[in-house]
């Protein structure tokens, strides 16, 4: 159809968040994983954001922890990234065993951890809350986690090209969803 090709075109070219925006709770798992923070932090239970050691793993984390600090005015957050000459990808479990130490009770992953199937078996033996957001593909199998946010792993998110930082703004869409509940 013309008419609708000449939309296309014109919404190409002059893009409106109108015209793009997708409904953040069609990512599988972002209901519960905003009650679960919404939760933690009426608890005021530690939050840790672990980050990936990337540009969009860094400018993800800081959006959120930013987002905590200063919107949200939630103090007991931080955030931790791996060192990538020493522990490469991923998050270890010496990394939860640290953050257990430090008496972190949720960790949100971000920008990697699909994968971490191991790790997310760790931290419920050693009673920690892992949420895990993420873009990238996962295996056949998901970490046994809170949730886990990941477009790819959501059959009603139609926009599976996201970075990091995407995923990030649409769960704090998300949490100020909730915020005016």
């Amino acid at each position: 159809n013309l008419k609708e090709l000449a939309l296309d075109i014109l919404n190409f070219f002059e893009p409106t968040l109108s015209h793009t925006w997708i409904d953040p709770f069609k990512i599988d798992g972002m209901d519960k994983a905003v009650k679960h923070i919404m939760n933690s932090m009426k608890k005021n239970e530690k939050i840790m954001i672990f980050g990936d050691y990337d540009v969009d793993g860094v400018t993800a984390s800081y959006c959120l922890y930013k987002f905590f600090r200063y919107f949200l005015k939630y103090s007991n957050v931080s955030i931790m990234y791996p060192d990538r000459q020493k522990d490469g990808y991923g998050l270890r479990n010496y990394h939860l065993d640290e953050m257990k130490s430090k008496w972190v009770q949720l960790v949100i992953t971000v920008d990697n951890w699909i994968t971490s199937i191991e790790e997310a078996k760790h931290a419920k033996e050693i009673w920690i809350d892992l949420l895990i957001t993420d873009h990238h593909q996962p295996l056949n199998e998901l970490p046994d986690a809170v949730a886990v946010l990941n477009q790819n792993c959501s059959p009603d998110y139609s926009f599976k090209w996201l970075a990091w930082v995407g995923v990030a703004f649409k769960l704090i869409v998300a949490m100020l969803s909730k915020c005016k509940d």
